[in-house]
């Protein structure tokens, strides 16, 4: 079976390496590779950049895909690669429509919601009532949150299931998955509490979540 590598950045925080981290891990929860090889930077580090170019990839940021001597950087560009490569996996779905329209919304994120991201940076492990901040901010997230929403609701309404695109976990929930995490942790307002539990307990992202709250408890953990 094909062997991977990918260079991530922290568990609790770094929201582009779960979206890189993702496809792999489906892939081994379907048994198409064996295991993948993750090398983890501190992000928190003053010689991140370093350590993410030591890696052997040449980019300064994360993630990186190593497939062989082969590196892919970007999470979409990614998950794209992999979905190719990989279409038993079904992270790209069957039907065009979903497919195109699935590009579309990821697309508006891979771009957008930046007064969100900045204001609510992922934090897996942060406990809070409520979001609070200026006003100014707090009109400009909720903004973005009711965009969210709007396109998860047609996701949902078009194409029926348990995720965005249908009843598998594809590649639109993949790049959805930290702004879900995001909602969760600041207790952003949404109708769609189902859809975010749904990611939530899907097996790659309970992984994901374990790995963020061992690294937080046991800091030198820098590794699976």
């Amino acid at each position: 079976m094909t062997s991977y590598r990918i260079v991530i950045g922290n568990y609790n925080c770094s929201s582009w390496s779960l979206r890189g981290w993702l496809p792999l891990y489906l892939l081994k929860m379907h048994g198409l590779i064996d295991d993948f090889e993750v090398t983890m930077v501190d992000l928190k580090a003053p010689a991140r950049k370093q350590a993410i170019i030591a890696a052997g990839g040449g980019s300064v940021k994360v993630p990186v895909l190593f497939d062989g001597q082969q590196a892919i950087w970007e999470s979409s560009v990614i998950i794209e690669y992999l979905a190719e490569k990989h279409p038993e996996a079904n992270i790209y779905p069957d039907i065009q429509d979903a497919l195109w329209w699935g590009k579309v919304i990821a697309q508006e994120m891979h771009g957008g919601f930046a007064p969100l991201r900045k204001a609510c940076p992922m934090d897996l492990m942060l406990t809070t009532d409520k979001f609070e901040a200026d006003e100014d901010v707090l009109a400009d997230v909720m903004i973005d949150v009711q965009r969210i929403n709007d396109l998860w609701q047609e996701s949902l309404n078009q194409f029926g299931g348990k995720f965005l695109l249908g009843d598998d976990f594809s590649f639109a929930d993949m790049m959805f998955a930290p702004i879900v995490t995001r909602f969760i942790s600041y207790q952003l307002p949404s109708p769609h509490q189902e859809y975010m539990n749904n990611v939530r307990e899907h097996p790659a992202m309970q992984v994901w979540y374990n790995l963020a709250k061992i690294e937080m408890e046991q800091p030198d953990v820098l590794s699976r």
